[in-house]
């Protein structure tokens, strides 16, 4: 004698889903999780956006006499040593003369130490850098150095600069790297100036 199943058991079965019911659920999930993604890197664009503005306002302002460059050759420079100091670089060509203006923000080092910072400017290729001098402290406590080229001379090419810690052992070397930055990043931190500094 064959059974026939109760309608109660029948119930209890777990029913089988249909393929396209769960391809349906697979596809609005992912469709949930990339749209969270994208909101979630737009968040994190605008944050950034806000951080990098907060913080060139901060920074101490440059002036410059001389007809300058393009916008875009005003150099933002970040601290690379681990601490939090940062500054401007910006040139203009006057009666065919470049000049350059530094104006940073750095610890004041020990006097007897005879410790001073010098900036220095270098061209990726074909690879080259030079040294502008030893920056000087102003009346409101930042660093900065006034440097004019020889006339006609192009140093269009040194694109970016490097700030060093040195020490006063005669040896003309640049030492440690404590701020960097480029031209023409419109503001925004060189992903890796190429000015390791080495002869």
């Amino acid at each position: 004698m064959r059974r026939i199943p109760s309608r109660r058991r029948a119930a209890l079965r777990p029913r089988r889903r249909k393929p396209q019911t769960t391809l349906a659920l697979v596809l609005a999930g992912g469709i949930l999780v990339f749209g969270y993604g994208v909101y979630h890197l737009r968040v994190q664009s605008r944050n950034a956006t806000s951080a990098v503005a907060e913080s060139e306002a901060s920074l101490p302002s440059v002036e410059f006499a001389a007809t300058s460059f393009p916008p875009s050759d005003e150099a933002v420079l970040w601290d690379v040593s681990g601490g939090a100091s940062e500054g401007r670089m910006t040139r203009g060509v006057a009666e065919g003369v470049v000049s350059y203006t530094i104006g940073v923000s750095l610890p004041t080092p020990d006097e007897a130490s005879g410790m001073f910072y010098e900036a220095w400017l270098v061209r990726p290729l074909p690879y080259d850098f030079f040294s502008l001098g030893a920056l000087s402290r102003d009346v409101d406590g930042f660093f900065v150095l006034v440097w004019s080229g020889e006339p006609g001379k192009d140093y269009a090419g040194y694109a970016e600069v490097v700030i060093t810690w040195e020490l006063p052992d005669g040896n003309p070397a640049p030492s440690e790297h404590v701020l960097e930055g480029a031209f023409g990043t419109n503001g925004t931190p060189a992903t890796s100036p190429s000015a390791s500094l080495t002869p």
